[in-house]
């Protein structure tokens, strides 16, 4: 119990400090857009706002889905037998409006595997989309961002591209 209370602990303090920073720049980002005169320079300033709005909440649910994958959370109560082909399409298919806008062909390889696994699909799906979120985020226009799923020798999906690497 006391090893549980002190991880407990530990998780909460980390969550605040890492939630800390993105809300003291909401708050100046509303303070910066109270202060505008001009509609088009509000406008702008909302836009930024809600941008950090979705990076705020990005990192809450990361840090949620994060205690749900610390080896105590790992009762299996939040598994699923789960067709990992339709996870990754579906988690995938979020990500084709960045990858138009970065100039970067996204796709689905439709010859992966149908592959069932008993899984957290939310943790899952949030590994795929910090993959495509690096991808997107670090190679260069006109590159190729490919999402499969494939049944030997594990379960696995896998996210290839032709950008720089590591």
């Amino acid at each position: 119990l006391d090893a549980a209370a002190l991880a407990h602990r530990t998780f909460i303090a980390n969550a605040a400090h890492q939630l800390r920073t993105p809300l003291t720049a909401l708050n100046l980002q509303a303070e910066q857009a109270m202060h505008c005169k001009d509609p088009e320079e509000m406008r702008a300033a909302i836009a930024r706002l809600q941008a950090s709005v979705h990076r705020a909440t990005r990192l809450a649910n990361q840090l949620l889905l994060l205690s749900r994958a610390e080896p105590d959370a790992q009762s299996g109560a939040n598994r699923t037998r789960t067709d990992l082909y339709d996870l990754a399409f579906d988690t995938a298919r979020n990500w084709v409006p960045h990858a138009m806008a970065a100039g970067i062909d996204l796709g689905f390889d439709e010859t992966s595997d149908h592959v069932h696994a008993e899984v957290d699909a939310a943790l899952v799906a949030e590994a795929i989309n910090n993959l495509l979120d690096n991808a997107l985020k670090y190679c260069p226009p006109q590159a190729r961002v490919t999402v499969s799923v494939r049944q030997l020798p594990d379960p696995t999906v896998v996210v290839e591209d032709t950008g720089p690497g590591i």
